[in-house]
């Protein structure tokens, strides 16, 4: 039982090293980090998984979307929408539908007003000047903003 014990506890330690390593890798910008792969291909593959951190490569933690993804990848498989894309948009126009509501294409919109069912408060705050809806609040005994920008 003690060495079952010792090989146990060697097996965890040495799962929290590759995990720290990993979420060292992940720190990296996703341009460093790609050069640990030797081939083109697993160097784009690699790129597409980082560049969902929408942000250029050259910033810090890029990498770490990259390491997601593929660790996501590889435990679970791949996150691919049956249908593809498509089949993303198609299932929500089907709760569009299911909830009445209807997609016009060929339509130019060229004021809230021509939206039905639009709230009566958000036209009144479109009307109000940009730099008076901008303004930050300041709060009753303090000279710090609260989080909302309306006043």
């Amino acid at each position: 039982r003690a060495r079952t014990a010792r090989t146990s506890r060697a097996s965890a330690l040495t799962r929290i090293g590759a995990l720290a390593r990993l979420g060292l890798v992940g720190a990296w910008p996703a341009d460093v980090a790609a050069r640990c792969f030797r081939t083109p291909r697993a160097r784009a593959l690699f790129a597409g998984m980082a560049a969902h951190s929408t942000v250029p490569f050259s910033h810090p933690l890029t990498a770490a979307f990259g390491v997601l993804f593929s660790a996501a990848g590889h435990g679970t498989g791949w996150p691919v929408a049956r249908g593809g894309s498509q089949g993303i948009v198609d299932a929500l126009v089907s709760v569009l539908h299911a909830a009445g509501g209807r997609i016009e294409t060929e339509f130019e919109v060229t004021g809230v007003r021509q939206i039905p069912g639009r709230h009566r408060a958000a036209h009144r705050d479109q009307r109000a000047p940009l730099r008076q809806r901008c303004r930050p609040r300041r709060r009753r005994g303090g000279d710090r903003p609260t989080s909302s920008s309306r006043t």
